[in-house]
């Protein structure tokens, strides 16, 4: 489906739901975010509505106030449409499926290659670095200001899918975008701070700690780490903690594929994310396990306790890395 017939399926309903994949992360909230403010622009009414609490990392997003958590969500919400952002199937919203009726059309806007076409309206592009360089193109397309507050949003969603501009999904258009944006003069160097620097220094301890135990394996190929359940809660961190931890693991000169391990808060099941140098698609990997992402980086929930579900996952990589 095109960018146009996408604007259209916009412009054609007055109240909408908007919402994105469990473990929400600054892509999918500059998403959400940028996407409520055209859609405000264009007289349009919206609830923003997501699985999990915003991190501390993160709400200094503007407008963050505004993104709501499914406890704190309105009995009395109504909506014409649904607009799921950033995520690659319909299960990966997590509990807010719940608040989703099957008569209400949904509008799908994704980046990822495994995106299962789920919607009624599916606008799919494998090609965008990121969702929120997406919701760039809703913009010009339908010839929308783009604010500095704006540019800030779609600034940290491409910067942080991205990698900093580092992972293969990076093109030249992503760095014309980004041209673009910069002229706003957004701070990129707090934007940085806020997200990757801002350890408190009983964090810096703790995640110290947690580090010194990463496993490798016998061909020093994949390095991972087991959290076990509250240790290093993102949502009270100020840190983007995932990205800390993979930047030590795959900074070992050898190490092929990183795996962060955290058990969930169900006991029943683990968080796994994936990083990987380029060899082994984690895209597929996390997809075969009902998630989703990037060849590079990815993640999913696999229900077991870590012994079980680290047996399943290495079982799965040894073969890919054959």
């Amino acid at each position: 489906m095109s960018l146009k017939t996408i604007i259209k399926a916009l412009k054609r309903y007055d109240r909408f739901l908007i919402t994105s994949h469990h473990n929400i992360e600054t892509d999918a909230l500059g998403s959400e975010l940028a996407l409520a403010n055209w859609l405000k622009a264009n007289k349009k009414k919206f609830f923003i509505v997501n699985q999990d609490f915003v991190p501390l990392a993160y709400r200094f997003l503007p407008g963050i106030k505004s993104v709501f958590n499914l406890p704190k969500i309105k009995s009395d919400l109504k909506f014409d449409a649904v607009i799921i952002l950033d995520c690659s199937n319909f299960d990966r919203i997590g509990t807010v499926k719940g608040q989703i009726f099957e008569d209400k059309p949904t509008i799908n806007i994704d980046h990822h290659r495994s995106n299962e076409n789920f919607g009624n309206f599916n606008w799919v592009k494998p090609t965008a670095s990121s969702t929120a360089e997406m919701i760039y193109e809703i913009y010009k397309a339908s010839n929308v200001k783009i604010s500095k507050k704006i540019a800030l949003l779609l600034y940290t969603g491409i910067m942080t899918d991205t990698g900093s501009f580092r992972f293969e999904n990076t093109t030249s258009f992503t760095h014309k975008v980004i041209s673009e944006l910069l002229k706003f003069k957004i701070p990129i160097k707090d934007i940085y701070h806020k997200i990757y620097e801002s350890f408190a220094a009983s964090e810096m301890r703790l995640f110290c700690n947690v580090i010194k135990d990463f496993k490798i394996d016998k061909s020093k190929r994949i390095a991972w780490l087991e959290l076990e359940l509250g240790l290093l809660d993102e949502q009270k961190s100020k840190l983007d903690l995932n990205d800390a931890i993979f930047n030590i693991l795959r900074s070992i000169e050898t190490v092929e594929v990183a795996i962060i391990f955290r058990e969930s808060k169900k006991k029943d099941s683990v968080r796994v994310n994936f990083r990987s140098q380029g060899k082994v698609n984690v895209g597929k990997l996390a997809y075969s396990f009902g998630g989703g992402g990037h060849r590079a980086a990815s993640g999913c929930v696999i229900k077991g306790n870590l012994r079980q579900v680290t047996s399943r996952v290495f079982k799965r990589i040894n073969k890919l890395l054959k």
